[in-house]
């Protein structure tokens, strides 16, 4: 029978077959070319099987094998119940190793050594920012480490377990900490924001990100208004503008130095907007999604507050090693990379998604004396028309 005509089993009989091997050759064979029945020959006729057997182990055998070990290695890690509650938690959004310890009450190395092998293995990511490091769960994809079905199967279960759901309340606990820190920063900053935090180094940047908005209709949100920077600028230009802060003194200095512009001010925090559903054409966010404790929560807000076809504009810091801005500026994160962005906002129902940089650079008084300067980047993306 031909090679090509064998059972598929039949061919892989001998996986490490390669072509050149020496291999004991079929009686008929060994006869044909003068050996004896316990000689061993090189069957230069069988090399297109050897060949096509080698093929079928790197497509088929090869990878299948290495499913199933990853899968079950997978499986061996979250069968330990502390890294499985880790994972839940992290499923949430990232989480520096101080605020698994405030949420768990574990000691720090404990939660690192299983931060570890979750890393080790695929599961877990981590980013480093001057001297914190976030971690996150992956995404659940069908060709990573974490499939669909096993989040489903091991990880949600253990999200809604009662452990899970106290995890939950302690995680909330600890990003109302963040927004608290942020809130009283921002308030102590607020008379000298202006002065402080309001400067760049060409002066384009308002003009940047309202090209990225247009077209849009009358009505915007600015989101994290500060002393209205951006509000002020764009009423001046007819917009019809609602301005939003979570800090109460920012507010009072954006509405004295509106000088009368139609502006409404309202105070809330981004992952809990004071609008109602639709009410804006279009909203920008500029440098404050650096500071917010969820991504994901703060991008399901404005798209429910945009009309259906509003836009959406996020302005922020790149990724940086200014750790002093922490203090300085009250920054909980040190830039964001956009790929961050556009993510949260695509599991929101975003579409028409698009990144770049921008020519402006936020300009920051330098503790050390002098001035430093930090690239920016844009993000914009739209509510589907059809949306409702």
């Amino acid at each position: 029978m031909a090679a090509a005509s064998r059972p598929l089993a039949a061919r892989l009989t001998r996986l490490d077959l390669m072509e050149g091997s020496s291999v004991p050759a079929p009686a008929s064979d060994r006869k044909n070319a003068g050996h004896g029945s316990g000689t061993w020959a090189t069957v230069t006729k069988d090399v297109p099987m050897r060949s096509e057997t080698s093929r079928c182990y790197d497509i088929v055998i090869k990878p299948m094998a290495s499913a199933a070990s990853s899968l079950h290695s997978t499986l061996k890690l979250l069968s330990d119940p502390l890294r499985l509650r880790l994972c839940a938690l992290l499923a949430r959004g990232e989480l520096a190793v101080q605020e698994l310890v405030a949420i768990t009450g574990l000691q720090q190395s404990r939660i690192s050594n299983h931060l570890s092998l979750l890393k080790r293995s695929g599961l877990v990511r981590d980013r480093r920012e001057g001297t914190w490091s976030f971690h996150s769960l992956v995404e659940p994809s069908d060709d990573g480490p974490l499939s669909s079905t096993l989040y489903a199967a091991a990880v949600q279960p253990s999200v809604e377990s009662p452990e899970g759901v106290r995890d939950q309340l302690a995680l909330q606990a600890v990003l109302d900490q963040r927004r608290q820190k942020s809130r009283d920063m921002h308030d102590r900053l607020a008379e000298r924001w202006s002065a402080v935090g309001q400067e760049f180094a060409l002066g384009t940047l308002r003009a940047e990100v309202l090209a990225h908005a247009w077209p849009h209709g009358p009505t915007v949100a600015d989101l994290g208004c500060g002393t209205g920077f951006l509000a002020s600028w764009l009423a001046q230009r007819g917009a019809h503008v609602i301005a939003v802060d979570h800090s109460e003194r920012m507010l009072g200095q954006a509405k004295r130095s509106s000088h009368s512009a139609p502006i409404v001010f309202r105070q809330g925090e981004l992952d809990a907007l004071p609008l109602a559903n639709g009410e804006v054409d279009a909203a920008f966010s500029n440098l404050v999604w650096h500071h917010l404790p969820d991504y994901e929560a703060a991008a399901n807000e404005v798209r429910r507050v945009l009309r259906p076809g509003g836009a959406v504009v996020i302005s922020d810091l790149l990724p940086h090693e200014a750790e002093w801005m922490r203090e300085q500026m009250g920054d909980l994160r040190l830039g964001l990379r956009p790929d961050q962005v556009v993510g949260a906002l695509a599991r929101a129902g975003f579409s028409e998604l698009h990144s770049e940089p921008i020519m402006d650079r936020y300009r920051v008084a330098s503790p050390t004396g002098g001035t430093a300067e930090f690239p920016m980047f844009v993000v914009r993306g739209r509510k589907p028309a059809t949306d409702r």
